[in-house]
């Protein structure tokens, strides 16, 4: 019997087409004569993985790879070589049918609950300083790229400050709450919350309300998302992806590219959306325990869904002008990645960047704004 390959001499990198000749006794040498004779039981047989070419190496190193499965295999079983479970699994259509299905329900499983589910509770066992080392990081990244210092009045800096620090759970001491401002620039009227409790508001959006109460009740959401852990929550969910990703495909380059898609397509269409009503219901409960009407919420949100960068600079807002991305490669992703999900957001920020190349720079407005049924909650 013999086999049609290419043989290595264990030395170099050059092959050679060769076969391999098989004697009665299960001894095995080559032509050209490059292996001496060797028992075929002494060598080492690779398990077969689809079409893929299966190697013999010998004990003195020499490798014999050959394509040629039908003669492998039967000349393997001649001699009493057994075919792996690996290949038994593969040829087996109903298994393979069988494993894919089981493959998409795990996928699935994980990503929409299994994954938020442990995001959770780590979110809640992490210490504090790993909240304060994100935001610090995190809002270091955004001044440099993004924010521009506030424009606005000392004295309305301090009113707005002193409103905030009322609205502070006195019982919930993990968290050091403050309360910083900034141009938002590019992405305009928009707040957000750090795992540290630090809560970034922009100008534009203190200019868009009519009234602190409604800023307090965007504050208050604000506090929802870290009395509830969302940020860290959002960034376990997505390095959960990855881990995900990465042990079933083995493979750096597609872990990328599934993670950019995988969390708007199974996450943030459904689990964000759970993390904006827990903040709307913290503010909610917050209002009616002291008070305040949550109506202040619904206007506010009523009049962001159709706020946009035109907005504010048709109404002079100084602020607006020319302030761009200060890195013109930088991403939506980028800049939320490790940030609560903002009050207008209720999927990944990426689909709510849109480059207008006309103008040159970028408009931040929201492709799918507050439902019909968060606003009609604080109507009640």
């Amino acid at each position: 019997m013999k086999l049609k390959g290419r043989l290595f001499d264990g030395k170099t990198s050059k092959s050679h087409d060769a076969y391999l000749i098989f004697d009665e006794l299960g001894n095995v040498t080559s032509l050209p004569d490059i292996i001496s004779k060797t028992p075929f039981m002494e060598c080492k047989i690779s398990s077969r993985l689809g079409n893929t070419p299966r190697a013999i190496t010998f004990p003195t190193g020499e490798i014999f790879e050959s394509v040629d499965h039908d003669d492998f295999n039967r000349i393997n079983q001649h001699f009493g070589g057994q075919e792996t479970w690996v290949h038994k699994l593969e040829s087996n259509t109903q298994y393979v049918v069988f494993m894919l299905a089981f493959l998409v329900a795990f996928i699935t499983w994980s990503s929409i609950w299994g994954i938020p589910w442990l995001s959770t509770k780590v979110a809640y066992a992490l210490p504090a300083e790993v909240n304060s080392y994100i935001a610090q990081g995190t809002l270091e990244t955004l001044d440099k790229r993004v924010f521009n210092s506030s424009k606005l009045e000392p004295e309305r800096k301090l009113e707005l400050t002193k409103a905030f620090n009322d609205l502070i759970p006195e019982d919930k001491l993990e968290f050091s709450y403050k309360l910083e401002f900034r141009s938002g620039g590019f992405i305009g009227a928009n707040a957000f919350a750090l795992p540290d409790g630090t809560i970034v508001v922009t100008d534009e959006l203190v200019n868009l309300a009519n009234q602190d109460k409604e800023i307090m009740s965007v504050l208050l959401h604000e506090i929802g998302h870290v009395e509830y852990r969302h940020g860290l929550r959002g960034i376990i969910n997505h390095a959960g992806l990855t881990a995900l990703v990465l042990t079933l495909t083995g493979d750096v380059n597609s872990a990328g590219t599934l993670v950019l898609a995988l969390p708007n397509v199974l996450l943030e269409s459904s689990y964000s959306r759970e993390l904006e009503w827990e903040a709307d219901t913290y503010s909610l409960e917050y209002m009616q325990k002291n008070n305040i009407e949550p109506e202040h919420f619904a206007n506010f949100m009523q009049r962001l869904e159709n706020y946009s960068y035109e907005d504010h600079l048709e109404n002079g807002d100084e602020t607006a002008d020319n302030e761009c991305p200060k890195n013109d490669e930088i991403t939506a992703s980028d800049i939320f990645d490790d940030t609560e999900d903002t009050i207008d957001n209720e999927v990944d920020s990426e689909e709510n960047v849109e480059v207008d190349t006309d103008l040159g720079w970028l408009n931040y407005i929201s492709s799918h704004p507050p439902s019909k049924e968060r606003i009609a909650r604080f109507r009640k």
